[in-house]
This record gives C-alpha cells, structure tokens and sequence, in this order.
C-alpha cells in the first residue's frame, strides 16, 4: 500500500490521502465541520503528519465498524438488531 516515507514523493502521498479522505459519506465531514481548504492547506503544510493522522483516522473508523457489525446485523427485512450473545 505505501512506500517508504522518504521515497514517496508529494503527488503520491497527496493521492494516498485524497484516497482516504475522499470518499467519506457528506454528513461524516458536516459532523467534523471539515473544510476542503483548510484540510488540504494542512496538508501541504506538513504532508506526512497529515497523512498519518488520517490514516490513523481510518484504522479508528475501521475497528469501529468491524466491532459494530459483530454487535449488530439487519434482518431480512432490513431492521437491524443487536445480536443475542450465547
């Protein structure tokens, strides 16, 4: 997935993050109050960092919903409940 810090160059990096941050559903960003120009200004500020934290971000995301989708499920009739522990 990511080469090695100092041999990745600006426009990889820029588009391993755009990768992470760009396909978020609207209403996580209203949530964050996230600003496009400010985000990206922070970034070519400080790429690595930036790129770090919002990979870190996803990891947090991602354990999240891995922990959720064992909690819970949605029936066939698209209710979704919690799941009864044995």
């Amino acid at each position: 997935m990511r080469k090695d810090k100092e041999t990745q160059d600006f426009e990889s990096m820029f588009k391993e993050w755009f990768q992470l941050v760009a396909y978020k559903d609207p209403q996580h960003y209203q949530d964050l109050e996230w600003e496009w120009e400010e985000e990206i200004e922070k970034f070519i500020e400080d790429p690595e960092k930036e790129y770090d934290y919002q990979l870190s971000v996803k990891q947090e995301d991602d354990e999240f919903l891995e922990k959720e989708s064992e909690e819970y499920f949605t029936n066939s009739f698209g209710i979704r409940m919690k799941r009864l522990k044995k």
